[in-house]
Protein backbone atom coordinates (compact mmCIF):
# COMPACT_ATOMS: atom_id res chain seq x y z
CA UNK A 1 0.00 0.00 0.00
CA UNK A 2 2.78 2.37 0.92
CA UNK A 3 4.52 1.56 -2.35
CA UNK A 4 1.60 2.95 -4.31
CA UNK A 5 1.58 6.20 -2.37
CA UNK A 6 5.32 6.71 -2.71
CA UNK A 7 5.50 6.10 -6.45
CA UNK A 8 2.09 7.54 -7.35
CA UNK A 9 0.42 4.44 -8.71
CA UNK A 10 -1.90 1.75 -7.43
CA UNK A 11 -0.87 -1.88 -7.57
CA UNK A 12 -3.53 -4.39 -8.60
CA UNK A 13 -5.08 -6.23 -5.69
CA UNK A 14 -3.82 -9.53 -7.10
CA UNK A 15 -0.25 -8.55 -6.29
CA UNK A 16 -1.06 -7.54 -2.75
CA UNK A 17 -1.65 -10.46 -0.43
CA UNK A 18 -1.60 -9.94 3.30
CA UNK A 19 0.71 -12.92 3.86
CA UNK A 20 3.30 -11.31 1.57
CA UNK A 21 3.62 -8.17 3.72
CA UNK A 22 6.59 -7.99 6.09
CA UNK A 23 7.82 -5.31 8.44
CA UNK A 24 11.36 -4.14 7.92
CA UNK A 25 12.44 -0.98 9.71
CA UNK A 26 8.81 0.18 10.00
CA UNK A 27 8.34 0.15 6.18
CA UNK A 28 5.86 -2.10 4.41
CA UNK A 29 7.56 -4.19 1.73
CA UNK A 30 5.44 -6.00 -0.83
CA UNK A 31 6.58 -9.31 -2.30
CA UNK A 32 5.07 -10.16 -5.66
CA UNK A 33 3.31 -13.51 -5.71
CA UNK A 34 5.37 -15.94 -7.81
CA UNK A 35 2.28 -17.84 -9.02
CA UNK A 36 1.18 -14.92 -11.18
CA UNK A 37 4.57 -14.21 -12.76
CA UNK A 38 4.83 -17.87 -13.89
CA UNK A 39 2.04 -17.53 -16.47
CA UNK A 40 3.48 -16.85 -19.91
CA UNK A 41 1.68 -16.39 -23.16
CA UNK A 42 2.71 -18.75 -25.92
CA UNK A 43 3.98 -17.05 -29.03
CA UNK A 44 1.99 -17.41 -32.16
CA UNK A 45 3.86 -19.48 -34.75
CA UNK A 46 4.45 -17.57 -37.94
CA UNK A 47 3.46 -19.10 -41.25
CA UNK A 48 6.02 -17.61 -43.59
CA UNK A 49 4.60 -19.21 -46.73
CA UNK A 50 1.15 -17.68 -46.23
CA UNK A 51 2.74 -14.39 -45.17
CA UNK A 52 4.76 -14.22 -48.40
CA UNK A 53 1.70 -15.08 -50.51
CA UNK A 54 -0.31 -12.36 -48.74
CA UNK A 55 2.44 -9.79 -49.27
CA UNK A 56 2.64 -10.61 -52.97
CA UNK A 57 -1.14 -10.32 -53.21
CA UNK A 58 -1.09 -6.86 -51.62
CA UNK A 59 1.83 -5.88 -53.86
CA UNK A 60 -0.21 -6.70 -56.97
CA UNK A 61 -3.53 -5.35 -55.64
CA UNK A 62 -5.42 -2.75 -57.62
CA UNK A 63 -5.36 -0.17 -54.81
CA UNK A 64 -1.98 0.01 -53.06
CA UNK A 65 -1.91 0.13 -49.25
CA UNK A 66 0.73 1.45 -46.85
CA UNK A 67 2.92 -1.14 -45.17
CA UNK A 68 1.29 -0.55 -41.77
CA UNK A 69 -2.16 -1.44 -43.11
CA UNK A 70 -0.79 -4.50 -44.91
CA UNK A 71 0.78 -5.70 -41.65
CA UNK A 72 -2.49 -5.14 -39.76
CA UNK A 73 -4.48 -7.07 -42.37
CA UNK A 74 -2.03 -9.95 -42.27
CA UNK A 75 -2.07 -9.85 -38.46
CA UNK A 76 1.68 -9.60 -37.94
CA UNK A 77 3.86 -6.78 -36.64
CA UNK A 78 5.38 -4.60 -39.37
CA UNK A 79 8.90 -5.13 -38.03
CA UNK A 80 8.62 -8.91 -38.26
CA UNK A 81 7.51 -8.68 -41.87
CA UNK A 82 10.35 -6.25 -42.62
CA UNK A 83 12.87 -8.61 -41.00
CA UNK A 84 11.88 -11.64 -43.06
CA UNK A 85 10.71 -10.00 -46.32
CA UNK A 86 12.62 -6.71 -46.76
CA UNK A 87 12.43 -6.70 -50.56
CA UNK A 88 8.66 -7.18 -50.67
CA UNK A 89 8.21 -4.49 -48.03
CA UNK A 90 10.30 -2.03 -50.02
CA UNK A 91 8.33 -2.80 -53.18
CA UNK A 92 5.00 -2.31 -51.37
CA UNK A 93 6.21 0.98 -49.86
CA UNK A 94 7.58 2.21 -53.19
CA UNK A 95 4.34 1.40 -54.96
CA UNK A 96 2.30 3.23 -52.30
CA UNK A 97 4.57 6.31 -52.49
CA UNK A 98 4.18 6.37 -56.28
CA UNK A 99 0.42 6.08 -55.84
CA UNK A 100 0.40 9.06 -53.45
CA UNK A 101 2.52 11.20 -55.77
CA UNK A 102 0.26 10.31 -58.74
CA UNK A 103 -2.82 11.29 -56.74
CA UNK A 104 -1.16 14.54 -55.74
CA UNK A 105 -0.28 15.37 -59.35
CA UNK A 106 -3.80 14.52 -60.53
CA UNK A 107 -5.25 16.79 -57.85
CA UNK A 108 -2.95 19.65 -58.90
CA UNK A 109 -3.84 19.22 -62.58
CA UNK A 110 -7.54 19.25 -61.67
CA UNK A 111 -7.05 22.42 -59.61
CA UNK A 112 -5.19 24.02 -62.51
CA UNK A 113 -8.22 23.45 -64.74
CA UNK A 114 -10.50 24.92 -62.08
CA UNK A 115 -8.27 28.00 -61.77
CA UNK A 116 -8.24 28.50 -65.53
CA UNK A 117 -12.04 28.29 -65.62
CA UNK A 118 -12.38 30.83 -62.79
CA UNK A 119 -10.00 33.25 -64.52
CA UNK A 120 -11.87 32.96 -67.82
CA UNK A 121 -15.22 33.45 -66.08
CA UNK A 122 -13.96 36.60 -64.33
CA UNK A 123 -12.64 38.01 -67.62
CA UNK A 124 -15.98 37.31 -69.36
CA UNK A 125 -17.71 39.21 -66.54
CA UNK A 126 -15.36 42.18 -67.24
CA UNK A 127 -13.62 41.83 -63.88
CA UNK A 128 -9.88 41.89 -63.37
CA UNK A 129 -8.79 38.41 -62.19
CA UNK A 130 -6.93 39.48 -59.08
CA UNK A 131 -5.54 36.92 -56.70
CA UNK A 132 -8.20 37.64 -54.11
CA UNK A 133 -11.12 37.38 -56.57
CA UNK A 134 -9.77 34.12 -57.93
CA UNK A 135 -9.35 32.67 -54.43
CA UNK A 136 -12.89 33.73 -53.49
CA UNK A 137 -14.27 31.80 -56.48
CA UNK A 138 -12.22 28.66 -55.79
CA UNK A 139 -13.32 25.80 -53.52
CA UNK A 140 -12.44 26.21 -49.84
CA UNK A 141 -8.80 26.09 -48.84
CA UNK A 142 -7.23 26.63 -52.26
CA UNK A 143 -4.84 29.55 -52.52
CA UNK A 144 -2.57 30.73 -55.33
CA UNK A 145 0.69 30.43 -53.39
CA UNK A 146 1.67 27.20 -55.16
CA UNK A 147 4.11 28.07 -57.95
CA UNK A 148 2.18 25.97 -60.45
CA UNK A 149 -1.06 27.86 -59.74
CA UNK A 150 0.70 31.22 -59.75
CA UNK A 151 2.28 30.53 -63.15
CA UNK A 152 -1.14 29.67 -64.63
CA UNK A 153 -2.53 32.93 -63.29
CA UNK A 154 0.37 34.94 -64.73
CA UNK A 155 0.19 33.19 -68.11
CA UNK A 156 -3.55 33.84 -68.36
CA UNK A 157 -2.99 37.52 -67.55
CA UNK A 158 -0.39 37.72 -70.34
CA UNK A 159 -2.66 35.79 -72.72
CA UNK A 160 -5.47 38.35 -72.27
CA UNK A 161 -3.05 41.29 -72.18
CA UNK A 162 -3.87 42.33 -68.62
Amino acid sequence: MLLGYVFGFRLPDVFLKTDNLTRENDINVVKINSDISGTKQKRKKLDFENMKISLETYLNAEHPLPMIEVAEKIGVNKRIILRYFPDLCKQISKRYKEHLSNKSNQRKVHLCHIIEDVIERLIKDNEYPSRRKIELNLPDGIILKDSRFKSIWKSKLEEYGL
